[in-house]
């Protein structure tokens, strides 16, 4: 079956980047899907325009070489001399028709040329919006269409999204809005889902950094590891240990409450002791130093056996876990602890 083809080629040949890689492709494939199936979109679509939107998805970064635009620039590198302006995306691009130029890989081998024309067009189209060049243009277009269209769903439960009207928004605007969603859309995944492509991106870019510092050219923005190393305010304020950290905290607070919940304890707890319970479990090691002294949560009250035993149920509670996870945490514990034991070893 030439998808089955297409699509192992596809991922044998996307790249072995910590971050833009094929399953970053198959993710934005699923996001292009659900933002144009969620949000009602599929009457808008042709078969074929569903296809193109999906094969955009796939191949938005193809073949990519852990760079950016700028980075390719000033390296001057093949690709900065084949394409004059948004050199990722053309080469994106031309490694995807190339490999579509192969009987044996090419999807729209078997349709008219018309239709062939129209996947090339929006594929491209998708593609070439993906540059950051284009964000700006694309998303004063949205807030032009929010100003205009937005205030509506406010005061009618008749509202139609913009997005709806072919006369508002056509078929590359909808496609691109859908890719960009996708593209950037682990923000809103659970957060463990989105701590680990931000983390991925981050190790790409600080790789990124490295080769720029041996080529002897400025670094990138955010691909400095030893400037651009800043953690969330929040995971700062709570401490940046390797174990001991705000992960950690909801971690254990989510083994509290599946202690209560699943042992049968919710009726013995008022709603007071249950948000104390909830709340002892976020802040039982707050601002950890990375030490093995006794965290003191002056905040915690409650019922005086239940709650401490939920608590260290919680808290000691990776054991139980599936074994993947339980090897992160106890990697994690042993290299705080070696830590430690090197601190120590100075003084």
């Amino acid at each position: 079956m030439v998808l089955h083809r297409f699509l192992r080629a596809l991922e044998a040949c996307y790249g072995g980047q910590e971050y833009h890689n094929a399953v970053h492709a198959a993710d934005v494939a699923l996001g292009v899907h659900y933002f144009i199936v969620n949000f009602g979109l599929t009457a808008r679509l042709t078969k074929l325009e569903l296809l193109a939107a999906l094969v955009g998805a796939f191949v938005h970064d193809f073949n990519h070489p852990g760079t950016n635009n700028n980075h390719e620039v000033r390296a001057g590198t093949e690709r900065a001399l084949t394409h004059t302006d948004a050199i990722l995306e053309r080469h994106h691009l031309h490694s995807t028709f190339t490999l579509l130029a192969t009987p044996a890989f090419d999807l729209f081998g078997a349709m008219p040329a018309d239709d062939r024309e129209l996947c090339r067009k929006l594929i491209v189209d998708m593609v070439l919006a993906t540059d950051l060049k284009r964000h700006v243009d694309i998303i004063s277009t949205l807030r032009t269409l929010a100003a205009q269209h937005g205030h509506a769903a406010a005061v009618s439960a008749e509202w139609t999204s913009p997005f709806q009207a072919q006369a508002l928004v056509g078929v590359p605007l909808l496609l691109a809005v859908a890719l960009k969603f996708a593209d950037l859309g682990h923000s809103f995944k659970p957060f463990h889902l989105h701590k680990q492509w931000a983390e991925r991106i981050t190790d790409e870019f600080w790789a990124l950094g490295d080769r720029e510092r041996q080529l002897g050219i400025a670094l990138s923005p955010l691909c400095d590891r030893h400037t651009d190393c800043d953690v969330p305010e929040s995971q700062a304020c709570y401490g940046g240990q390797e174990y001991h950290n705000a992960v950690h905290a909801a971690d254990v607070a989510l083994g509290v409450h599946y202690f209560i919940v699943n042992f049968g304890l919710t009726a013995r707890l008022t709603k007071l002791e249950l948000l104390a319970a909830l709340v002892g479990a976020f802040v039982h090691d707050f601002n950890h130093p990375g030490t093995n002294n006794r965290h003191e949560a002056q905040a915690l009250v409650g019922v005086p056996l239940l709650l401490p035993v939920a608590l260290k149920f919680a808290d000691l509670g990776h054991s139980f876990k599936p074994f993947h996870l339980h090897k992160q945490w106890a990697e994690r514990i042993t290299d705080e602890f070696w830590a430690l034991g090197d601190r120590e070893r100075q003084l």
